[in-house]
């Protein structure tokens, strides 16, 4: 895949539930809702680079580039070998990275989750040996589209009002903000199913204050996630299970 780095991803932009319910499908009840979305993000989903290629990083003398949490990961699993991580909030795929570690010196995989373009740009040109999704998670236990606040160092989403009719959210200055696109979000669950894995040893989500709501979505009951990090107000929150 060759990619034009200095430019936003042009990504296509699909409808699970429209193309499956019609253009009412907003008025279904949530929990009539067939959890078919991991469909649809394998439009979306990119596979790991080949552990053949070498990353390209900024600064490849460190060693681990996150603020202390990889560490403690490693603490709590044990120094676990060949574990399966899903890190929301991945940004370059460099800069404090919380599994680059893992995934370099332990022989972990996992899912990487960005949904800022430019981020998402320069993560897959690190090549890194992780799934890769240019998407959000939905606050919804069903696929949504929201606003994305892409140039803030950090993204961030911007939900208001969620619009019935298209299910998008609004922003009192979508018109007059170039800065601000449209990413469609998936519900957890479904993007664990997409990549196959229900099992998860990390779990880090970190999307700008969207965090609680995205738990709130989880069927509990059909994941083992062993270690969650959530980090709300710019603190962390390691919690073993």
């Amino acid at each position: 895949m060759h990619l034009n780095l200095a430019q936003p991803l042009s990504l296509t932009k699909y409808n699970l539930m429209e193309d499956t319910y019609g253009d009412n499908w907003a008025k279904t009840p949530a929990d009539k809702y067939l959890d078919l979305s991991f469909c649809t993000i394998d439009k979306y989903l990119l596979q790991p680079a080949s552990k053949e290629l070498p990353y390209v990083l900024n600064h490849p003398e460190t060693i681990d580039p996150s603020n202390g949490q990889a560490n403690d990961i490693r603490e709590i699993l044990k120094n676990k070998t060949k574990g399966f991580f899903v890190e929301s909030g991945g940004f370059d795929g460099e800069f404090l990275s919380n599994t680059f570690f893992m995934e370099r010196y332990l022989d972990w995989n996992g899912l990487l989750i960005e949904a800022d373009q430019k981020s998402f740009s320069k993560l897959l040109s690190r090549n890194r040996k992780a799934f890769s999704l240019p998407n959000c998670i939905s606050t919804k236990p069903y696929p949504i589209k929201v606003l994305f606040n892409g140039p803030n160092n950090a993204g961030g989403l911007i939900v208001e009002t969620l619009e019935a009719n298209n299910n998008t959210s609004k922003s009192r200055d979508e018109d007059n903000n170039d800065s601000v696109y449209t990413v469609q979000c998936f519900p957890f669950y479904s993007i664990l199913l997409a990549v196959g894995r229900t099992d998860v040893d990390y779990f880090g989500l970190d999307v700008e204050g969207s965090e609680y709501k995205i738990l709130e979505t989880i069927p509990w009951h059909k994941v083992n996630i062993k270690v969650r990090e959530v980090i709300y107000v710019h603190e962390s929150v390691v919690v073993r299970k």
